[in-house]
């Protein structure tokens, strides 16, 4: 079985003006994706890109 090699992009909310490292936003995003990627077997993630 071949995996699927995939970039994931998270953007920047408008809602989220704090002087953090990483926006709240961003944060939400990325554990969001990672926890539906988790299931699927056949998916590795590449990369992530990030518009913070």
């Amino acid at each position: 079985m071949s995996k699927w090699r995939v970039g994931i992009y998270l953007r920047l909310s408008s809602d989220d003006d704090d002087d953090k490292l990483e926006s709240n936003s961003i944060t939400n995003q990325r554990n969001l994706i990672n926890y539906h990627l988790s299931d699927m077997k056949d998916v590795s993630v590449y990369k992530c890109y990030a518009d913070d």
